[in-house]
């Protein structure tokens, strides 16, 4: 708290703080203070009433007076002292926080003189009864450092500002960043102040400001096309590897098909054919990498021995076919059959010569090249090239039947 003791040159006037009537030489009542600074208005009304003049006091925290003048004015006049004509006295002059000195003024020269030493410190003489000295002051001004990281400063800004100056700073990422904090203080420390891009700050001493955006990350999500054919892992290389980029950055995908696929295309957030690409990252994407078994020739065929085709044997069953890699398909459905064998001759009772038929009985299936997959007695299955499928069959020495030409 503070109390005011105002007592006017002129006992006659009448006092006022902030409104408020003060006997002059008795102390006002007890005042709070806020912190940082405090104004109060005095106001001296001359003895007619009507001539009066308005001044500010400005007291800190502590009960200091930090200075006063005749309100409106940039100048504080010095608190009274006696000394005798013709004498010096040497009178100086601080900054604070807020205010910062300008020079010393004398309002009257023909009441004493100013010898100034330097800024702050001067000697003043009087000359005559009354020498009214002021010391002017202007708000002091404070430096703002802005760093930037990743991003630009929306507004330009002078590079200080008077005391209390109220200003927003706004920062604006670059393409490919996002605002991520504020942070600053003073006299080499520094904390997180906000969150927002747009920050209000009120210039109270030297500071320094730093606003940092980071790279927007974008997800890369891939796929496979059938499950079947492997993982992801397995099939697709990346690089850089990961599955988080800045935004803009470039990806290399490459596609490598397992033992009896092979890649077919590239679907979802990316299209083509070739088994590398490369995608610019400018927002999340899946990408799904499509495979298929490889395909192979089959060739189907009948064999009763040296390569001869079974006359009998059904030829819509004979390929080409063609069949994909690892899928087992049911071997086709062969029989024994008779054959007429036309152009050759047996004996028929009583007339001599006659058509014989022979008896073709199947006896398996082979699959050539032997390494080209596998058989059973049901399935085939063809797992490395292109193939023959041969249906064997044993045909009788003897015909099993004669008829008459």
């Amino acid at each position: 708290t503070v109390k005011f003791t105002l007592t006017p040159a002129d006992m006659n006037a009448t006092v006022f703080l902030d409104s408020k009537k003060i006997i002059n030489g008795i102390s006002s009542e007890e005042i709070f203070l806020n912190p940082g600074e405090n104004i109060f208005t005095c106001k001296v009304m001359a003895q007619n009433g009507i001539n009066s003049t308005d001044y500010d006091i400005r007291i800190n925290r502590l009960g200091k007076v930090i200075s006063y003048g005749i309100k409106g004015a940039d100048t504080v006049q010095l608190r009274s002292k006696e000394i005798s004509l013709g004498d010096t006295m040497n009178i100086s002059a601080e900054n604070d926080a807020i205010y910062e000195f300008v020079d010393w003024v004398l309002r009257d020269s023909a009441t004493g003189t100013i010898d100034t030493v330097n800024r702050y410190k001067t000697f003043v003489t009087l000359k005559s009864g009354e020498a009214i000295v002021y010391a002017r002051y202007k708000l002091t001004s404070h430096e703002i450092y802005v760093s930037l990281d990743g991003c630009t400063l929306k507004d330009s800004i002078a590079s200080d500002y008077p005391h209390g100056t109220k200003i927003i700073l706004t920062a604006e990422p670059k393409p490919g960043y996002r605002f991520y904090s504020w942070s600053g203080g003073s006299n080499g420390s520094s904390s997180e102040l906000s969150k927002e891009d747009s920050m209000e700050i009120t210039l109270n001493r030297e500071t320094a400001y730093y606003a940092k955006c980071i790279p927007i990350r974008d997800t890369l999500t891939l796929a496979i096309d059938p499950p079947e054919a492997g993982t992801v892992e397995e099939l697709v290389s990346v690089n850089p590897p990961g599955n988080e980029f800045n935004r803009g950055q470039t990806v290399t995908l490459t596609a490598n098909p397992k033992a009896g696929y092979q890649f077919v295309n590239w679907g979802g957030d990316a299209s083509g054919t070739a088994p590398t690409m490369e995608i610019k990252m400018e927002g999340n994407k899946t990408i799904t990498a499509k495979f298929k078994p490889k395909e192979y020739t089959l060739y189907v065929e009948s064999d009763y021995g040296s390569g001869n085709p079974v006359p009998c044997y059904d030829p819509s069953l004979n390929g080409p076919l063609t069949v994909s890699h690892g899928v087992s398909y049911p071997l086709p459905a062969v029989a024994s059959c008779d054959y007429k064998a036309w152009g050759s001759t047996c004996d028929y009772p009583g007339v001599g010569e006659g058509v014989p038929t022979y008896r073709y009985n199947f006896e398996n299936w082979s699959l050539k090249p032997v390494k080209a997959g596998t058989k059973d007695d049901k399935y085939y299955t063809i797992t490395e090239d292109n193939a023959t499928l041969t249906a064997n069959y044993s045909v009788g020495s003897e015909p099993i039947n004669c008829e008459k030409y």
